[in-house]
């Protein structure tokens, strides 16, 4: 599999499953919902969804080799303009989880930090600061997922193709990671 179908394969199911779990939420009140989504708003959820995004697609076009990478451009903007769309329904559904998630006591915590000066510059920090830990993560990762697919196969007996299959996977991701820039 190469890197860039990989990369949409897991962001696809990560939309999946995250729509599956939003959907299947309890209705909390009013008053609850209404914090939730101010809460979402002191924190800048759709900056942080717009650099999220941005910091992906070049995560992805970083590890593609340079015959694939034009292509990445061109879909470039049709992601990003996917994405604002999606946002509002994205950040509903957070207001949703976070509703049912945190207590209103958390909430309230939460929305004075982030409402503060410390908390208004942790989350201007942040986005820098997890840029640092990402090439850990991404030099990690490949062996972790070997790892972890080495213990399904040892509780499932993954048949050969499987087993093909996985390490296809765990090479495009190899691959992926020696492209990233230092």
């Amino acid at each position: 599999m190469k890197p860039f179908g990989f990369a949409a394969a897991a962001l696809a199911a990560f939309a999946l499953a995250s729509s599956a779990q939003a959907q299947n939420q309890p209705t909390p009140s009013p008053a609850k919902l209404a914090a939730a989504r101010h809460l979402l708003a002191v924190m800048h959820t759709e900056r942080v969804l717009d650099q999220t995004t941005a910091a992906v697609l070049s995560t992805i076009d970083e590890s593609l080799p340079a015959d694939q990478r034009e292509a990445m451009r061109e879909i470039r903007q049709s992601v990003i303009d996917a994405m604002h769309d999606f946002q509002p329904r994205l950040i509903e559904a957070s207001a949703v989880i976070y509703a049912n998630g945190f207590t209103d006591e958390e909430i309230a915590a939460m929305d004075r930090f982030y409402s503060s000066p410390i908390g208004q510059s942790v989350l201007t920090k942040l986005p820098a600061v997890n840029r640092q830990i990402l090439p850990f993560v991404q030099a990690e990762t490949p062996a972790l997922l070997e790892k972890a697919l080495r213990r399904m196969c040892k509780k499932t007996a993954c048949s050969p193709e499987q087993r093909e299959i996985y390490k296809d996977l765990v090479d495009a991701m190899k691959t992926a990671t020696a492209r990233q820039p230092s």
